[in-house]
């Protein structure tokens, strides 16, 4: 039996088991995401509701973590409901599926959530009948428990907000600042994406993909392969109907349109928490969910714009991180007689305890090499590029045999604040310990990279200084 991260959050719940590995938390999604969707007597929450969600409009509702209350809901179609109904609901199918061998759970929580929602939170992982341990805020989750100087300012983004967070590591990590940026979120942009893409149809194929609820749902699910980055520039777009192949073309700068007023936004509220905080440039850092640096152009415009480097983060590391922090849970309650982390609580005793609870990408021994084929590759501050076709002078290894599955320049592997990083480039995907590894994330020793099918295989290895293979 072991503890889990679970971390709450309305684009999608995820969990982090030991080592930080996540598990699926809807079917064999790694994200359930906070839609609900009433169809005749049934209900039905996370993917299945989303996927519906625009075919069936005036039945769905993704707000319920959002606004998480008791006030009846007045939508028809969720009589007899409520918002922290549909939540507890949500969570117990999530439950179900990740309870198995979880003994005690960490919940990270959005930092915008206040003593009520945290109470309500509660009353329903209570009824559920959940081992809680503690909470612990999102944004310091994510920030290594022995960071001892220095400001992170933490963005992240929600579904119906963007959210900016800072963690002050002086002399302790601290949430200092929090504040919403702008009301609106994923749902918002996501909007502004369709109709723009639905305005390109009209204009260059006379084709409107909005005519219809499936052909909108269609273009809905494909928004976040349509405005991948990675994507070559302009984007091509096609979709069928009535037999007919329709096609355009839109430059990559047309996504990030409705993106600048929240970047200029961010902007200046780092710049003004910055001097309020007195924290130079030089010990200040963005720190970026997976959410936020899916959205194209955005990390590397908000970098240009603060003149701060940006830590990138991987799917799940709230959860994952949250367990380092376990054993921090010890002393001190809430109202509700459940520990809330806000700060860390130093003190030299638990140093040793917090080494001992972090995940093996928080330990100073860090990958150092890739093995392939009976072969150690080096792993520094260059990157390390894997992949079946690389241009001369690259510095990485040619994948052999087994081909199909296997991308060019299929993804690369460096050392980066005090991490190593695994970032995919591929078109097919790249599998750490047979799970899908979702833009980066951090290695760690004796895990198995996957790529291709049936499969190349690579492994993350350390190799001992001289004085740690002598006995004492």
């Amino acid at each position: 039996m072991n503890i889990i991260g679970l971390e709450i959050h309305d684009t999608g719940i995820l969990c982090a088991g030991p080592e930080g590995r996540l598990h699926p938390t809807d079917a064999e999604a790694l994200e359930s995401p906070g839609f609900a969707l009433v169809h005749g007597q049934n209900l039905q929450l996370g993917m299945s509701a989303l996927h519906q969600a625009r075919r069936r409009p005036r039945q769905v509702i993704c707000r319920f973590w959002e606004e998480l209350n008791t006030q009846p809901l007045l939508s028809p179609e969720f009589e007899g409901y409520n918002h922290a109904e549909l939540a507890y609901r949500h969570l117990e199918q999530v439950w179900r599926q990740v309870s198995a061998d979880a003994a005690e759970v960490v919940l990270t929580v959005p930092d915008h959530y206040e003593d009520r929602e945290l109470g309500l939170l509660l009353g329903i992982a209570s009824v559920l009948g959940l081992p809680i341990r503690g909470l612990i805020s999102q944004a310091l989750a994510c920030t290594p428990p022995e960071t001892d100087q220095g400001t992170d300012f933490h963005v992240d983004l929600h579904l119906h907000r963007l959210v900016l967070t800072a963690v002050d590591g002086r002399p302790r990590p601290e949430v200092v600042r929090h504040e919403t940026i702008i009301d609106q979120g994923r749902e918002a942009v996501h909007r502004e994406w369709v109709k723009m893409l639905a305005d390109a149809f009209v204009h260059q194929t006379r084709f409107d993909p909005l005519y219809a609820a499936d052909a909108e749902q269609d273009l809905h699910d494909r928004l976040p392969q349509i405005a991948d980055a990675r994507q070559q520039d302009p984007i091509h777009v096609e979709m069928q109907a009535d037999g007919r192949t329709h096609r355009i073309q839109l430059d990559q700068q047309a996504f990030m349109a409705p993106l600048a007023p929240w970047i200029e936004n961010l902007g200046h509220t780092i710049g003004d928490w910055q001097r309020a905080l007195s924290v130079s440039p030089d010990d200040s850092r963005l720190v970026l969910t997976h959410r936020v640096a899916a959205l194209p152009g955005f990390v590397d415009t908000l970098e240009n714009v603060t003149g701060l480097k940006a830590r990138r983060l991987s799917a799940g590391a709230a959860a994952a991180n949250a367990l380092a922090y376990a054993q921090l849970f010890s002393k001190g309650s809430t109202a509700h007689g459940v520990p809330y982390l806000k700060r860390v609580p130093r003190a030299p005793a638990d140093t040793a305890a917090v080494r001992a609870a972090a995940p093996a990408e928080d330990e100073p021994d860090l990958p150092t090499h890739l093995l392939y084929r009976g072969r150690a590759y080096p792993i520094v501050d260059e990157p390390l590029v894997v992949g079946r076709e690389l241009p001369a002078g690259t510095r990485g290894i040619l994948i052999q045999g087994r081909l199909a599955g296997v991308s060019r320049h299929h993804f690369s592997v460096i050392r980066e604040d005090q991490q190593v990083l695994l970032i995919d480039s591929s078109s097919y995907g790249t599998l750490v310990d047979e799970v899908p590894v979702m833009d980066r994330r951090a290695l760690m020793v004796g895990q198995i990279i996957r790529i291709g099918k049936p499969g190349e295989t690579l492994q993350a290895i350390a190799c001992l200084s001289h004085h740690e293979t002598t006995i004492p």
